[in-house]
């Protein structure tokens, strides 16, 4: 109602579908994506995942892991997509004294055994809608850490799959990575909540069933008013308020 466009009860919130399965059965995968990476099996790996673009905010996904780095010796980074900005984040990686510990890999498209090896996604963002990245981790059983911006409050549950830190604060970001990496068997349990709700909310068939219950729904309102509206003009026929045909061809419905 704010912008103009329609009252609150007019606008249905339905929610995005993604073909989920080869991240829900991701657990095959489990441990190629590490060993590609030659790492031995102690490291934790933290990963971001998406274009490397200016409202995506990698810096600070760096800044967050320089924090990291200091606290976790084992912790390793994981830099998946690609971008223009990707120059200048190599150059903050040398400067911060952690290029050993962080990984470019460019354009994947084996996300699915990517996610698996991961123990915690960044969403380090200014903005979001619905960020398709974060969904997949979850269906992984990945849990995220992500921004409180755009549409991530509805699809991360605090403490529950993942936490969701203020947009721009570093230290805030290092602080729940570290709470995931140091905290295995919650970060577990979060990891499998994180999966059930990706499956329940975000999969194909979910937006199929929420599509066609919507259609249905608008489509059982149109017959109620049909009939009411039918039934109105009969009663005025009975009453005599039309003298001719004419008139009633012109009666609004």
């Amino acid at each position: 109602m704010t912008y103009g466009v329609a009252a609150a009860d007019r606008i249905q919130v339905i929610s995005l579908g993604l073909e989920l399965d080869p991240f829900l059965d991701s657990g095959p995968y489990r441990g190629a994506f590490r060993r590609e990476l030659q790492l031995n099996g102690v490291e934790r790996l933290v990963g971001i995942v998406g274009r490397i673009f200016p409202i995506k905010n990698h810096h600070l996904f760096l800044e967050a892991a320089t924090l990291v780095a200091r606290e976790d010796p084992a912790a390793r980074f994981v830099i998946v997509g690609d971008g223009t900005l990707r120059p200048a984040l190599e150059r903050q990686a040398q400067e911060t004294g952690i290029a050993d510990r962080v990984i470019f890999t460019g354009w994947r498209r084996d996300l699915p055994g990517i996610y698996a090896d991961l123990d915690d996604l960044a969403v380090t963002s200014n903005n979001e809608g619905t960020p398709v990245s974060a969904i997949e981790a979850m269906a992984a059983g990945c849990p995220v850490v992500a921004t409180n911006v755009g549409g991530l409050p509805d699809l991360i549950r605090e403490g529950e799959t993942g936490y969701l830190v203020p947009p721009g604060d570093a230290p805030a970001v290092a602080t729940a990575l570290l709470r995931v990496l140091h905290q295995p068997e919650i970060a577990r349990c979060m990891g499998e909540t994180a999966r059930k709700a990706a499956r329940e909310r975000f999969s194909a068939q979910q937006l199929i069933t929420d599509m066609e219950q919507l259609y249905l729904e608008l489509l059982g309102r149109k017959r109620v008013l049909c009939r009411s509206r039918l039934g109105c003009v009969g009663s005025r026929i009975r009453e005599g308020h039309w003298k001719s045909v004419e008139e009633l061809k012109a009666e609004p419905l």
